[in-house]
């Protein structure tokens, strides 16, 4: 147990300190991660198993428009449903669209279901199919 400032820490727990530093009680003594700003750290938030970090947006499994808010998801409301689509570094397309890999010189297309299929594109201007993310 620790106490600092009047407030009482049990092994291991976390916390922040006055300074807004992140600390952790460890057997008596405060073990501290110095916050080189003075302002609290933002907090990542985790949705359907998936971390996201402070202001990050994103779509939930209801294809809700999300966005992380210091450890709190708020999320526009879709009444329309899940439309089909893919994400794909970071970008999201709907079903049929096709869009460069993240090389650049091969195609690939956003199929149903969030499958991503790549083509290599070969020399004599024909594509096969590559890959399917």
């Amino acid at each position: 147990q620790l106490k600092q400032m009047f407030l009482e820490y049990a092994h291991d727990e976390v916390f922040v300190d006055a300074d807004c530093n992140r600390c952790r009680c460890d057997d008596g003594r405060t073990v501290c991660e110095m916050n080189a700003d003075g302002r609290p750290e933002e907090e990542s938030c985790i949705n359907d198993g998936k971390e996201y970090a402070h202001d990050e947006v994103f779509l939930d499994a209801d294809c809700n428009r999300c966005r992380c808010d210091d450890g709190t998801t708020i999320c526009e409301m879709n009444a329309e449903g899940c439309p089909e689509v893919c994400e794909y570094n970071n970008n999201w397309y709907e079903a049929g669209d096709s869009f460069p890999d993240d090389v650049g010189c091969n195609t690939c297309t956003c199929l149903r279901g969030g499958l991503v299929a790549c083509y290599r594109m070969s020399c004599s201007g024909t594509t096969t199919p590559d890959y399917v993310k």
